[in-house]
């Protein structure tokens, strides 16, 4: 099931084929190269770059980097770790925008408080909230608008069973996320303001 995810608009109509993505295959890493990319079939596809599912264009993009010293691994892990414990828990956190950064955290904690309201009229801005859609979707938006630590319920888990879609194989996997992304999207957007109207030339 997916996990992550970070949404970009796509402002006209677009189909992506085979013969589009067949360039721009993945291949494996050389000695002279530390990193590549590129896209892969999946699976049981027969080599096929592009699945569709429940009216979505799918594609599989993978990234193959070469082995690096045991300091960089650890340098790095710490960084996850941050990341994580920056992510983690329900609530939000708030950063002030000003040269000070500073951030009060909240988990578990009630958001609809005066103290709460305190801080964001003193200009502090939220950088993380977990928020859950119709309960059926959870997920935690961050400051970049991307949905993390996303997690479908027990409602939609028994719609699948309902319908025979099976969460534990791929095209049952992405006919769940994709039904489920489209209100959470609309609803979403439209709780942000919705999208910026096109300014005319």
């Amino acid at each position: 099931m997916i996990k992550n995810a970070t949404i970009y608009r796509v402002t006209k109509p677009v189909t992506i084929v085979h013969d589009n993505l067949e360039p721009m295959a993945f291949s494996p890493t050389t000695f002279t190269q530390q990193k590549s990319l590129g896209w892969v079939p999946h699976g049981d596809d027969y080599g096929w770059l592009v699945r569709v599912n429940s009216g979505a264009q799918v594609m599989r993009l993978r990234v193959e980097t070469r082995t690096v010293p045991a300091a960089t691994i650890a340098e790095k892990v710490a960084q996850v770790c941050k990341a994580i414990e920056q992510n983690t828990g329900r609530a939000c956190e708030l950063k002030a925008c000003d040269e000070s950064s500073a951030k009060v955290r909240y988990t578990n904690h009630p958001l609809l408080t005066y103290e709460v309201q305190t801080h964001l009229a003193q200009g502090k801005q939220p950088t993380s909230l977990a928020m859950e859609f119709d309960d059926r979707v959870s997920f935690t938006l961050t400051d970049n608008l991307q949905l993390k630590k996303i997690d479908f319920g027990d409602k939609v888990m028994e719609k699948a069973r309902f319908h025979d879609i099976n969460p534990g194989d791929l095209d049952g996997s992405l006919a769940i996320a994709i039904g489920e992304f489209r209100p959470l999207l609309a609803e979403l957007i439209a709780a942000l303001g919705g999208f910026p109207e096109t300014q005319k030339a």
